[in-house]
């Protein structure tokens, strides 16, 4: 998804864990609502971080991708879109 060219919009209107936070990741218009709850979690499973997850995670600023990846700690709507996460924010 991260290499095509056409404009690609996602929505998460609610909780956005794992695959689903990968995919909103790596599209070019992420759009996120005040409710929406967004975590890599994997690893509190016992699982490997996937879809690139890494390749995210390690662009965010200083250390909170790692932080997020090795607790499983969920951000909400505005500070998702503080951190990079997403760009839109629907009400």
């Amino acid at each position: 998804m991260a290499k095509i060219n056409k404009p690609i919009l996602a929505a998460a209107p609610g909780h956005s864990y794992n695959s689903g936070l990968g995919i909103l990741s790596a599209c070019s218009l992420p759009a996120i609502s005040h409710n929406t709850r967004v975590a890599y979690n994997e690893c509190t499973f016992g699982f490997v971080p996937h879809a690139g997850t890494t390749f995210y995670a390690s662009r965010m600023p200083g250390d909170l991708g790692t932080f997020m990846v090795l607790t499983g700690t969920s951000v909400h709507g505005k500070d998702a879109i503080n951190i990079g996460i997403a760009e839109l924010l629907i009400d």
